[in-house]
């Protein structure tokens, strides 16, 4: 069950993987980009932005074909017959899509945590350097940058920041999942996840540029997140779970 599942999902696994590789690897040149000009986020803040909207797409794409090609395609009836329950049909697709995605982008995760902590992001500050002084015209100068310092997220912060990424991708995988159960193909599915996807899309984005670029304290955060963010998060991904699997027990193909 888990092998048939593991040839369907390879496929989205090498999308993913391409998908992340570029999320990271346009974080890491934008940075390389504003390196001693005033950045007001870090590497790995960034990353938090462009990667948690990359992996709300990637995330919904998991998802949405889990039962829906199945139903489409008319393969779900016979593979209901097989002796199989239904519970382990439903826990092995999701499980074999979470684990593809986990694998996908954990490591470009842990590589630009890495890379900010060893090269932290300078801290600037610009001084009026004077110029030549003309009689009656005044004296002629520029802003030059200094640099003052350096920051890089904190170590515990951004570990943590890379659950908040695993436990976005398994709630938007297991609702889209849900979704899937009861849509009549993927592109239904996807039609129906579309206005989250977007409304997450905008909630990262909108909070993120807020904090990170119009703030003085820049939160290590893209959108607000406490002390009680992570076991929400776990709550909502077992509620989503639950309900999808329920779902798909008690509904007739």
């Amino acid at each position: 069950m888990l092998y048939k599942e593991w040839k369907v999902t390879k496929v989205k696994f090498w999308v993913w993987l391409t998908v992340f590789g570029g999320a990271a690897g346009l974080t890491l040149l934008i940075w390389v980009l504003q390196w001693g000009r005033n950045a007001q986020a870090t590497l790995f803040q960034s990353w938090l932005i462009y990667g948690l909207v990359t992996m709300a797409v990637a995330a919904v794409l998991g998802g949405v074909d889990i039962i829906a090609e199945e139903k489409a395609s008319g393969t779900l009836s016979f593979l209901l017959t097989r002796p199989i329950r239904r519970s382990q049909v439903y826990l092995g697709k999701i499980g074999v899509n979470f684990g593809a995605l986990l694998v996908a982008f954990a490591p470009f995760s842990f590589l630009l945590l890495a890379i900010d902590r060893l090269n932290p992001t300078p801290i600037v500050a610009y001084k009026f350097i004077t110029g030549p002084c003309i009689e009656n015209l005044g004296c002629s100068g520029s802003m030059e940058p200094i640099i003052t310092g350096t920051r890089s997220i904190d170590l515990g912060q951004g570990l943590s920041g890379i659950i908040v990424f695993g436990l976005v991708g398994a709630g938007i995988i297991c609702l889209s999942g849900l979704v899937s159960i009861f849509a009549r193909n993927t592109m239904q599915a996807m039609g129906f996840m579309l206005p989250v996807w977007g409304g997450l899309s905008f909630l990262i984005v909108a909070s993120a540029t807020n904090r990170f670029f119009y703030s003085q304290n820049p939160s290590p955060w893209p959108f607000i997140f406490g002390e009680f963010t992570v076991p929400l998060l776990f709550s909502t991904v077992g509620i989503l779970l639950a309900g999808g699997l329920l779902a798909f027990k008690r509904k007739e193909f």
